[in-house]
């Protein structure tokens, strides 16, 4: 039981390292004007809105990385229930892509397409995984 919280808890953590290093991508490509105060919301909403779709490629691809490695982490170190650990490891990514997109605006197609990313990336990544490791 500890293993498989463990597992979880590592997957995430390493989905989220993942979403991190390819989000860096988009910002080092597509930086914050200066001068843009962060406080001003509205401000931001339109310099996130002004971006080109390539900026939100690379994010629907670190969500999609993301859910992937950590569903992978935590089947492979699960040594019982290893899809399921998976599924519940990109299950909260899921969430936290979710939460993303409820906090920050996107382009329509996001909204759609993010979730349903991660979700097929999670599954992948839960039956792959499970087949690395101790069974």
């Amino acid at each position: 039981m500890l293993r498989r919280i463990i597992a979880i808890i590592l997957g995430v953590v390493g989905g989220g390292i993942v979403v991190s290093l390819i989000q860096r991508i988009s910002t080092n490509k597509y930086p914050m004007p200066e001068g843009l105060n962060l406080a001003d919301k509205q401000a931001y909403y339109d310099f996130v809105l002004s971006l080109p779709k390539e900026a939100f490629f690379i994010i629907l691809a670190s969500h999609f990385a993301g859910g992937f490695i950590a569903s992978i982490i935590a089947s492979a170190l699960s040594t019982s229930l290893k899809k399921q650990m998976g599924f519940i490891a990109g299950f909260v990514m899921l969430i936290f892509t979710l939460m993303t997109l409820a906090m920050i605006p996107h382009p329509a197609w996001m909204y759609v397409s993010d979730p349903i990313t991660v979700i097929a990336a999670v599954i992948l990544g839960a039956f792959v995984g499970s087949k690395i490791g101790k069974s």
